[in-house]
């Protein structure tokens, strides 16, 4: 499992690459998914298929009975390709709750943000949940084009409020970013944040750690004209 490092400097490449070995994350027993659409569905099924008690919300019934269709549909398939026993897809199932009431995220050790690209919209259940969940929980959008920042400080909780970028389709692919700001603390940080080992002990993964965010991907910032735009 790799976890890439990058400094602070503005255009500077990657500063040091390190090996971790997975540790388990006995302290994390429940994750909350926001959106069950086509990443929501995924991340949600890599969390329960990780042994994590997953609560999955939508803002309407259809919605939940969409995502919910989508991703039985995904592990049926998992288990028809020989990826999976009838048994594990059963268990992933167990795992999974859906409701498309806020506050039955309240209890989450970590809620994952995966709606419409809206910043009020995001923003609007960053504050909901703020005021619900404990101050141990750990905030973690998985936003491709905001940045993380605008989304903390619509919180009190800055400090525990990172990025989490999972690439699609989440159950396949070995790849998720964590992305820090300036106002993520170092505990928070240096936590080994479960998402990341969710994402590792499913198919192993790669982290990266950003001293500030900036806009897209690690994949997207190897390539020279994303190298020229920042420097």
């Amino acid at each position: 499992m790799r976890f890439a490092a990058r400094s602070g400097r503005s255009g500077a490449g990657p500063d040091s690459t390190t090996l971790f070995p997975p540790k388990a994350m006995t302290e994390i027993k429940t994750v909350g998914v926001l959106g069950c659409g086509l990443m929501g569905s995924g991340i949600a099924q890599v969390c329960a298929a990780a042994g994590y008690r997953t609560i999955v919300r939508e803002v309407s019934p259809d919605l939940v009975a969409r995502g919910r269709k989508g991703l039985q549909g995904s592990l049926e398939k998992a288990v028809e390709r020989g990826k999976m026993k009838p048994e594990e897809r059963d268990a992933i199932l167990g795992r999974l709750a859906f409701t498309t009431d806020v506050s039955d995220l309240a209890g989450a050790d970590v809620v994952i943000e995966a709606v419409t690209e809206d910043l009020d919209i995001k923003n609007a259940l960053w504050t909901e949940l703020d005021a619900l969940c404990g101050p141990h929980t750990i905030f973690a959008s998985n936003t491709s084009s905001l940045t993380i920042a605008a989304m903390a400080a619509a919180t009190a909780r800055a400090d525990r409020f990172v990025g989490l970028h999972f690439f699609n389709p989440v159950p396949i692919m070995k790849l998720v970013e964590v992305v820090r700001t300036v106002t993520t603390s170092p505990a928070t940080f240096a936590s080994r944040i479960p998402s990341a080992e969710i994402a590792a002990s499913v198919c192993g993964t790669a982290r990266v750690k950003w001293s500030t965010a900036l806009p897209g991907f690690c994949a997207e910032i190897s390539t020279p004209s994303f190298r020229r735009m920042v420097s």
